[in-house]
């Protein structure tokens, strides 16, 4: 999903930066909140092959549900050294209250 958006904004695209450092089980398996976010607790690593330091950081999921996963991805880049992480997800389960934006 992220590679045409990256060509046609010439990002570099970085398919392989977030690694999964532990197994999990799958959040679509997981209903409660707290569960998923301790499903996916430093999950997440940056490969030994990318430095992002001082970097701006984009991650692209396809479904964000609690955020819980794109938390954790966020984390792990920080702690890289990202100075900014972005997070979009093309779908979510979350319905916009009072005006308020997703």
């Amino acid at each position: 999903m992220a590679f045409p958006v990256s060509k046609l904004n010439n990002i570099r695209f970085a398919d392989d930066c977030l690694i999964r450092v532990r197994d999990t089980k799958r959040q679509s398996e997981i209903t409660d909140k707290n569960l998923r976010a301790d499903n996916v607790s430093g999950a997440f690593g940056v490969s030994e092959h990318w430095d992002v330091t001082g970097m701006t950081v984009i991650i692209v999921d396809d479904v964000a549900t609690t955020g819980a996963t794109l938390h954790e991805a966020a984390v792990a880049l920080y702690k890289a050294g990202a100075s900014k992480v972005l997070c979009i997800a093309l779908a979510g389960n979350r319905s916009a209250k009072n005006a308020e934006p997703f």
